[in-house]
Protein backbone atom coordinates (compact mmCIF):
# COMPACT_ATOMS: atom_id res chain seq x y z
CA UNK A 1 0.00 0.00 0.00
CA UNK A 2 2.79 2.44 0.94
CA UNK A 3 4.59 1.84 -2.36
CA UNK A 4 1.43 2.49 -4.40
CA UNK A 5 0.66 5.67 -2.46
CA UNK A 6 4.27 6.83 -2.87
CA UNK A 7 4.21 6.37 -6.64
CA UNK A 8 0.75 7.93 -7.13
CA UNK A 9 1.61 10.85 -4.83
CA UNK A 10 4.88 11.48 -6.69
CA UNK A 11 3.09 11.52 -10.05
CA UNK A 12 0.34 13.79 -8.67
CA UNK A 13 2.73 16.22 -6.98
CA UNK A 14 5.15 16.39 -9.93
CA UNK A 15 2.79 16.38 -12.89
CA UNK A 16 -0.49 17.81 -11.62
CA UNK A 17 0.54 20.23 -8.86
CA UNK A 18 3.82 21.02 -10.67
CA UNK A 19 5.85 20.83 -7.47
CA UNK A 20 9.50 19.96 -7.90
CA UNK A 21 10.51 16.58 -6.49
CA UNK A 22 13.29 14.26 -7.60
CA UNK A 23 10.92 11.85 -9.34
CA UNK A 24 13.47 9.28 -10.57
CA UNK A 25 15.22 9.08 -7.20
CA UNK A 26 11.89 8.57 -5.42
CA UNK A 27 10.97 5.77 -7.84
CA UNK A 28 14.33 4.10 -7.14
CA UNK A 29 13.64 4.28 -3.39
CA UNK A 30 10.13 2.86 -4.05
CA UNK A 31 11.71 -0.05 -5.95
CA UNK A 32 14.11 -0.70 -3.06
CA UNK A 33 11.15 -0.59 -0.67
CA UNK A 34 9.29 -3.12 -2.83
CA UNK A 35 12.29 -5.48 -2.88
CA UNK A 36 12.75 -5.18 0.88
CA UNK A 37 9.05 -5.84 1.50
CA UNK A 38 9.22 -8.98 -0.63
CA UNK A 39 12.29 -10.13 1.30
CA UNK A 40 10.58 -9.38 4.64
CA UNK A 41 7.50 -11.32 3.55
CA UNK A 42 9.58 -14.37 2.52
CA UNK A 43 11.56 -14.32 5.76
CA UNK A 44 8.40 -14.02 7.88
CA UNK A 45 6.76 -16.92 6.03
CA UNK A 46 9.80 -19.09 6.72
CA UNK A 47 9.80 -18.10 10.38
CA UNK A 48 6.06 -18.96 10.68
CA UNK A 49 6.93 -22.59 9.99
CA UNK A 50 8.96 -22.73 13.21
CA UNK A 51 7.36 -23.00 16.62
CA UNK A 52 8.02 -21.74 20.09
CA UNK A 53 10.02 -18.90 21.55
CA UNK A 54 12.64 -19.00 18.82
CA UNK A 55 10.05 -18.07 16.19
CA UNK A 56 8.78 -15.14 18.23
CA UNK A 57 12.32 -13.90 18.82
CA UNK A 58 13.12 -14.21 15.10
CA UNK A 59 9.92 -12.35 14.18
CA UNK A 60 10.87 -9.51 16.53
CA UNK A 61 14.36 -9.35 14.97
CA UNK A 62 12.77 -9.18 11.53
CA UNK A 63 10.43 -6.39 12.67
CA UNK A 64 13.44 -4.49 14.06
CA UNK A 65 15.15 -4.79 10.67
CA UNK A 66 12.03 -3.69 8.81
CA UNK A 67 11.46 -0.63 10.99
CA UNK A 68 15.10 0.43 10.64
CA UNK A 69 15.10 0.02 6.85
CA UNK A 70 11.74 1.80 6.56
CA UNK A 71 13.05 4.77 8.57
CA UNK A 72 16.15 5.00 6.38
CA UNK A 73 14.07 4.85 3.20
CA UNK A 74 11.64 7.44 4.56
CA UNK A 75 14.59 9.73 5.18
CA UNK A 76 15.74 9.26 1.57
CA UNK A 77 12.23 9.97 0.28
CA UNK A 78 12.09 13.15 2.36
CA UNK A 79 15.55 14.19 1.15
CA UNK A 80 14.48 13.88 -2.50
CA UNK A 81 11.24 15.75 -1.88
CA UNK A 82 12.08 18.91 0.05
CA UNK A 83 13.87 17.65 3.16
CA UNK A 84 12.73 19.37 6.30
CA UNK A 85 10.33 21.51 4.25
CA UNK A 86 8.29 18.41 3.46
CA UNK A 87 5.35 18.05 5.87
CA UNK A 88 5.60 14.26 5.49
CA UNK A 89 8.22 14.28 8.24
CA UNK A 90 5.24 13.35 10.41
CA UNK A 91 5.40 9.88 8.86
CA UNK A 92 8.25 9.01 11.22
CA UNK A 93 5.57 8.78 13.91
CA UNK A 94 3.98 5.70 12.37
CA UNK A 95 7.10 3.66 12.95
CA UNK A 96 7.30 4.90 16.52
CA UNK A 97 3.71 3.85 17.17
CA UNK A 98 4.31 0.41 15.69
CA UNK A 99 7.54 -0.03 17.66
CA UNK A 100 5.83 1.13 20.86
CA UNK A 101 3.08 -1.43 20.46
CA UNK A 102 5.51 -4.32 19.93
CA UNK A 103 8.71 -3.55 21.82
CA UNK A 104 9.74 -2.38 25.28
CA UNK A 105 9.63 1.25 26.31
CA UNK A 106 13.43 1.49 26.12
CA UNK A 107 13.50 0.06 22.59
CA UNK A 108 10.71 2.41 21.53
CA UNK A 109 12.70 5.39 22.77
CA UNK A 110 15.71 4.10 20.82
CA UNK A 111 13.58 4.08 17.66
CA UNK A 112 12.48 7.64 18.39
CA UNK A 113 16.13 8.62 18.86
CA UNK A 114 17.13 6.82 15.64
CA UNK A 115 14.39 8.63 13.68
CA UNK A 116 15.48 11.94 15.16
CA UNK A 117 19.12 11.26 14.27
CA UNK A 118 18.17 10.35 10.69
CA UNK A 119 16.13 13.53 10.28
CA UNK A 120 18.77 15.70 11.97
CA UNK A 121 21.51 14.18 9.81
CA UNK A 122 19.54 14.86 6.64
CA UNK A 123 18.83 18.44 7.69
CA UNK A 124 22.44 19.15 8.67
CA UNK A 125 23.89 17.51 5.55
CA UNK A 126 21.59 19.66 3.41
CA UNK A 127 22.19 22.79 5.50
CA UNK A 128 25.97 22.54 5.15
CA UNK A 129 25.68 21.57 1.44
CA UNK A 130 27.31 18.18 1.97
CA UNK A 131 24.38 16.79 -0.02
CA UNK A 132 22.16 18.90 -2.29
CA UNK A 133 18.90 20.30 -0.98
CA UNK A 134 15.92 19.74 -3.28
CA UNK A 135 13.42 22.49 -2.44
CA UNK A 136 9.74 22.00 -3.02
CA UNK A 137 9.48 24.71 -5.64
CA UNK A 138 5.85 25.43 -6.33
CA UNK A 139 4.93 24.45 -2.76
CA UNK A 140 7.18 26.40 -0.37
CA UNK A 141 7.59 30.17 -0.31
CA UNK A 142 8.69 32.86 2.11
CA UNK A 143 5.08 33.52 3.09
CA UNK A 144 3.93 29.97 3.70
CA UNK A 145 0.85 30.97 5.63
CA UNK A 146 -0.36 32.80 2.50
CA UNK A 147 0.49 30.00 0.04
CA UNK A 148 -2.77 28.22 -0.83
CA UNK A 149 -1.06 25.11 -2.21
CA UNK A 150 1.08 24.80 0.92
CA UNK A 151 -1.81 25.38 3.32
CA UNK A 152 -4.01 22.80 1.61
CA UNK A 153 -1.08 20.43 1.12
CA UNK A 154 -0.12 20.59 4.78
CA UNK A 155 -3.77 20.15 5.74
CA UNK A 156 -4.08 17.14 3.45
CA UNK A 157 -0.94 15.57 4.92
CA UNK A 158 -2.22 16.23 8.43
CA UNK A 159 -5.57 14.64 7.61
CA UNK A 160 -3.88 11.60 6.06
CA UNK A 161 -1.56 11.28 9.03
CA UNK A 162 -4.42 11.55 11.50
CA UNK A 163 -6.46 8.98 9.61
CA UNK A 164 -3.56 6.55 9.30
CA UNK A 165 -2.69 7.06 12.97
CA UNK A 166 -6.18 6.10 14.04
CA UNK A 167 -6.22 3.17 11.59
CA UNK A 168 -2.87 1.79 12.75
CA UNK A 169 -3.70 2.25 16.42
CA UNK A 170 -7.03 0.51 15.99
CA UNK A 171 -5.46 -2.31 13.97
CA UNK A 172 -2.77 -2.87 16.60
CA UNK A 173 -5.26 -2.85 19.46
CA UNK A 174 -7.60 -5.22 17.63
CA UNK A 175 -4.78 -7.65 16.88
CA UNK A 176 -3.58 -7.42 20.45
CA UNK A 177 -7.03 -8.27 21.76
CA UNK A 178 -7.34 -11.20 19.34
CA UNK A 179 -3.91 -12.50 20.35
CA UNK A 180 -4.78 -12.21 24.02
CA UNK A 181 -8.06 -14.06 23.46
CA UNK A 182 -6.21 -16.80 21.56
CA UNK A 183 -3.84 -17.37 24.47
Amino acid sequence: MAISVLIVATIFVKHILDISVQETSIYIVAAILLILNIIHRIILQQIKKEDGGKAIRKIKHEIHFQIITDLILLTLILHYSGGVENPLVLFYFFHMIIASSIFSTAQSYLYALFAFLLLASMVLLEYYSVVPHYPLEGFISANLYQNTVYVFGAGFVFACTSTLLVFLSHMIITRSIKTEQTY
